[in-house]
C-alpha cells in the first residue's frame, strides 16, 4: 500500500506545518505562485500551530494544576475537620450554628482522613484489542475515576491522555507510523473531586498493529 505524503501523526503533523511556515513563501516566490493561495496556506499552517502549541501547553497546564488541586483538597479538608473539631466542642455552640457552617452530622474520621482515605490500592487496568484500538477498562473502587497516562512507539515520557469516569476508555489514536505495530504503554491514578488522587499504578502494556 503506498503511503500518503500527508503526516498522520500529531507530532509529524506539527513538524510538517512548522516547515511549510518557513520554507514556502521563497518557493512560492521562485515559482511565481498565486499569491493568494499561498498566502492563504502559510496563515492555515500557522493556525494549526498556533493551535497545536496551545493544546500542548493546556495538557500540561492541566496537569499541574490537577496536582495543585489534589495536594490543597487534602490540606484544606484536613485544616476544615480539626476547625469543625474545636466548633463541635465548644460550649454553648448551637445546633443552628452548626447548621449555619453546615458541621451537622456524624464525624467519621480524624482531621487526617483526606490522607487516610487514600487507597492503599492502586488502579488496574485491563488491555484488550477491540477492532484494531486498545480497550483500556478499570474499576473506579468507590472512586470518582482515573486519570490516564499513556506512552506509545518510540516515546520516552508518558503524557496525560484522559480524566474518566466510565470504563472502558477506547484509545483511537492511529499509530505513530502508519501500517507499523507499535507499542502503548498505560498507567492511572485514581481521581477524585476531578484531581488525581493516590499513587501511580503498575504499567499495562498491549502491542497495536
Amino acid at each position: 500500500m503506498k503511503k500518503d505524503w500527508f503526516p498522520n501523526a500529531a507530532a509529524s503533523e506539527l513538524a510538517f506545518y512548522q516547515n511549510l511556515v518557513k520554507v514556502l513563501p521563497a518557493i512560492a516566490t521562485a515559482l511565481k505562485l498565486d499569491a493568494p493561495t499561498t498566502t492563504a496556506a502559510v496563515a492555515a499552517a500557522q493556525k494549526f500551530v498556533d493551535a497545536r502549541l496551545a493544546f500542548d501547553a493546556a495538557k500540561v497546564a492541566q496537569k499541574a494544576a490537577a496536582d495543585t488541586l489534589a495536594a490543597q483538597d487534602r490540606l484544606s479538608e484536613a485544616n476544615t475537620r480539626r476547625l469543625a473539631l474545636l466548633v463541635r466542642n465548644t460550649p454553648g455552640v448551637t445546633p443552628a450554628q452548626l447548621a449555619q457552617l453546615q458541621m451537622t452530622g456524624v464525624e467519621t474520621a480524624d482531621a487526617t482522613s483526606a490522607d487516610a482515605r487514600v487507597a492503599a490500592h492502586t488502579p488496574e487496568l485491563k488491555l484488550s484489542l477491540d477492532g484494531g484500538q486498545i480497550k483500556v477498562e478499570f474499576k473506579k473502587a468507590g472512586h470518582q475515576g482515573i486519570h490516564l497516562y499513556s506512552r506509545r512507539g518510540a516515546e520516552t515520557e508518558f503524557s496525560f491522555l484522559s480524566a474518566d469516569t466510565y470504563s472502558p476508555y477506547l484509545d483511537t489514536r492511529p499509530n505513530l507510523t502508519p501500517g507499523q505495530a507499535e507499542q502503548r504503554d498505560y498507567y492511572a491514578f485514581f481521581m477524585d473531586r476531578d484531581a488525581a488522587n493516590g499513587t501511580q499504578s503498575a504499567t499495562f502494556g498491549l502491542a497495536v498493529s
